[in-house]
């Protein structure tokens, strides 16, 4: 059992470095991560996001095979019946018995889960107020970017059809993060529960990207393709396309290099008109909403503290209906 209060380092053998760790909670479920450094660092950094941890559980695994693993130890608990807090991708089925109440009523919920046309909006924004003085700067700095633009409507777009709730759920149960790297590439990443779920790049030279990071199985569902093996992943290219469609051959598909939740997590990537008219389809609406459900259902946001208000503010204080029409 771990202490309360207290240095961990003074309670975890020094050698507890580069593995997989499970932590138990007083809830009765269960987290799984992986580490390159000191377990000690990372369990007080998520002492600080997860809540109730009293014990852990850790296998020593070279820094190579970490991502495997770790989608093993997920496997084994959940085929054990381990309810997981990052385990985001179980189904949930129009009806289901919910809890997300404090957002929106089960009501609401279930008529949201399976009407694509519905739209939720609170007229409460808790968490506009939100902001920090560099969090603002880079946005300042992020609006002269030549893909700000599309992004910001690319974002609220997918933002307002696929999360509950929007302004109400802001930051607690979904939180947008901004980058702007060095080479000159800008980066939006939607974090909805403990997962990230999209990227959006504006890369030099006009090139622009979007990533989305899903189950197979919701992919298959969605549009009816087949997504390949992990096998027959070429090592040297680490990605395949996704379909020999004319208007989806811009598109490949890989095994997720996020947290992953099971054998079957996988990035879709390509440009930004393919891929946002691949996800704006009324198929993939519906399993995103039952996705995003769920990960809210099962925890709050884990990277609320990164939310940048500045853009929450760019996506959420529009003519809902005007930015859905367009």
């Amino acid at each position: 059992m771990l202490p309360a209060t207290g240095r961990l380092a003074s309670v975890l053998p020094a050698s507890w470095r580069s593995g997989i760790y499970v932590f138990e909670c007083e809830d009765g479920e269960g987290y799984v991560g992986q580490t390159s450094g000191a377990l000690s660092t990372r369990l007080s950094a998520h002492r600080r996001n997860v809540e109730g941890i009293r014990a852990v559980t850790f296998v020593r695994t070279a820094l190579k095979k970490l991502s495997t693993r770790e989608r093993e130890v997920h496997t084994l608990l959940e085929r054990a019946g381990v309810r997981l807090k990052n385990l985001s991708f179980a189904r949930l089925e129009p009806g289901a018995r919910l809890s997300f109440s404090d957002v929106l009523s089960e009501e609401e919920q279930r008529q949201w889960l399976v009407n694509p046309a519905l739209i939720i909006s609170g007229d409460e924004r808790p968490m506009a107020d939100q902001r920090t003085t560099r969090g603002d700067a880079m946005f300042e700095s992020f609006v002269q970017h030549h893909a700000a633009p599309w992004m910001l409507r690319a974002l609220g777009r997918y933002v307002w059809r696929t999360i509950p709730d929007p302004p109400r759920s802001e930051r607690t149960y979904w939180s947008v993060t901004l980058r702007l790297e060095k080479d000159g590439t800008a980066w939006l990443r939607l974090n909805v529960g403990v997962q990230t779920v999209l990227d959006l790049l504006g890369c030099p030279g006009w090139k622009t990207e979007v990533r989305i990071f899903a189950p197979r199985e919701r992919f298959e569902r969605a549009f009816g393709c087949a997504l390949p093996n992990f096998g027959a992943v070429p090592a040297e290219t680490d990605c395949v396309p996704l379909s020999d469609e004319e208007e989806l051959r811009t598109l490949v598909c890989r095994p997720t290099s996020m947290i992953a939740a099971g054998l079957d997590q996988f990035d879709i990537i390509g440009p930004c008109e393919q891929m946002m008219m691949l996800l704006e389809s009324e198929p993939w609406i519906l399993e995103a909403r039952a996705m995003h459900l769920d990960m809210m259902q099962r925890n709050k946001n884990i990277n609320g503290r990164s939310h940048n208000a500045a853009v929450g503010d760019a996506i959420l204080d529009v003519d809902v209906m005007e930015l859905l029409r367009s």
